[in-house]
């Protein structure tokens, strides 16, 4: 076995050539944008810093063990399908029911060519999101000659959740593939009109980028289909208990970035038990079933879309009810009694505290379009009352009576005093991330 972890340690540690300030007057906006992307990805780490282990020295022998069928040792192999075969109803019972993960081969996804080089060749110009967490934007041919030159450890990727959004110069690329007839609907996309959480990715990276161990949100089912390059996948099951994923580097709070996941603990997450790990290869579609624990590791310069899709399990409901209270308010209202069992189970629950969000929700969901018109002018400022005391209720109790008192003196609307929660908030965790004001 290839001792890569001592690879690692013993080779010399070379700078970011793409973050040094010794460059041409020209191409300082450029270096700022990279350097400007890495402290928002990870701002415990000084953009020098991203090379400290040296990976990209022995990358091509860590890069060979992983392509090697030989060396994936789990006991749990990836099942694998052919699209031509695979239809909805056995697709539900075989994977979504038993939440399998599988690999479906042999599927035209792409109506027209989602390749780099086209995508740069129409795009270059633009700015792309690097990721959901921060609004830090990167051009594409800058990202693309920063991502195929740097030695860092696990290079940042482009992951734009707004690529297909209305309105956006990359607006049509949304119809530039095919979801999967075999996946089930996605309930949140029946929820009222509004906004939702992110659900839709392009995804983009170059060799050593990649996600850490992580589970998607909200029990919410995934699928990714690659368009070029090659991702080598370790998943872990849902019963896979914390103690185990602490063994192999997995905790809460800070991701460890999927090179040094797989170059630190690759072998030994290969050996916890239920472990799946392979090679997704272009034109495959990989499906993640709710709950399952995954790293992803490019392998190559990758181009992949990916969407998040809900079946409304009571997990889904309840991760959905606790984490996204204005998003559930338009689930609810999406669907009426008795279309959704976990919803309805949700409706007759045991009564509980709740936040006004969530009544809203109850008294809205079984209320018929024109009675909450008519309702709305008696109750709109008695709501708007509850929601200002919840609120700045919240502020008191987590940030004390000093930040109530200086919110106090903004907030002339009832409305505001969510958004005061909100800043101090953000305000607290900036500063705890050692982000100031105007870096993201």
């Amino acid at each position: 076995m290839l001792n890569l972890q001592g690879m690692m340690m013993s080779s010399a540690s070379s700078a970011d050539g793409v973050a040094m300030r010794d460059e041409p007057d020209e191409e300082d906006d450029e270096i700022d944008e990279i350097v400007a992307c890495k402290r928002c990805e990870r701002a415990w780490l000084a953009p020098e810093d991203w090379a400290q282990d040296g990976l990209a020295a022995c990358w091509p022998a860590l890069r060979e063990k992983l392509l090697s069928e030989k060396l994936l040792r789990t006991s749990t192999p990836i099942a694998r399908e052919d699209a031509a075969a695979l239809t909805r109803a056995r697709f539900a019972a075989e994977y979504e029911a038993k939440r399998r993960p599988c690999v479906v081969a042999n599927r035209d996804a792409a109506r027209e060519p989602l390749a780099l080089a086209a995508l740069l060749d129409e795009f270059g110009d633009l700015n792309w999101r690097v990721s959901d967490t921060h609004g830090q934007m990167v051009g594409l041919r800058e990202w693309w000659a920063y991502a195929r030159a740097t030695d860092d450890d696990a290079p940042f990727g482009i992951y734009d959740a707004e690529f297909g959004d209305e309105g956006t110069p990359t607006a049509r690329l949304a119809a530039a593939y095919d979801v999967p007839a075999f996946a089930a609907e996605d309930a949140f996309a029946r929820a009222a009109a509004g906004p939702r959480p992110p659900w839709r990715w392009i995804l983009m990276g170059g060799p050593r980028s990649g996600t850490g161990m992580h589970v998607d949100p909200l029990h919410t089912h995934a699928w990714v289909h690659l368009c070029e390059g090659r991702k080598r996948w370790l998943m872990l099951p849902p019963d896979t208990t914390a103690a185990a994923l602490a063994t192999v580097g997995v905790a809460e709070g800070r991701q460890l970035p999927s090179g040094q996941f797989f170059a630190r603990h690759g072998d030994a997450a290969a050996d916890l038990p239920g472990a799946v790990e392979f090679v997704q290869e272009a034109g495959e579609l990989v499906y993640v079933p709710a709950g399952w624990t995954h790293a992803v590791l490019n392998l190559d310069a990758t181009v992949a879309v990916t969407h998040n899709y809900a079946t409304l399990t009571p997990a889904c409901v309840e991760a959905t009810a606790a984490e996204e209270p204005e998003f559930f308010i338009r689930l609810l209202r999406g669907f009426p009694p008795g279309a959704a069992p976990a919803l309805d189970a949700y409706r007759t629950a045991t009564p509980r505290p709740l936040a006004v969000p969530d009544v809203a929700a109850l008294v809205l969901s079984f209320c018929d379009t024109q009675r909450c018109v008519e309702a709305a002018a008696t109750s709109r400022a008695f709501v708007a009352r509850l929601d200002a005391v919840f609120w700045a209720a919240r502020l008191r109790a987590d940030f004390g009576e000093a930040a109530h008192a200086a919110a106090a003196v903004f907030s002339s609307s009832l409305a505001a005093w969510r958004r005061r929660y909100l800043d101090a908030q953000e305000a607290d965790a900036m500063e705890e991330a050692e982000i100031y004001g105007g870096l993201c």
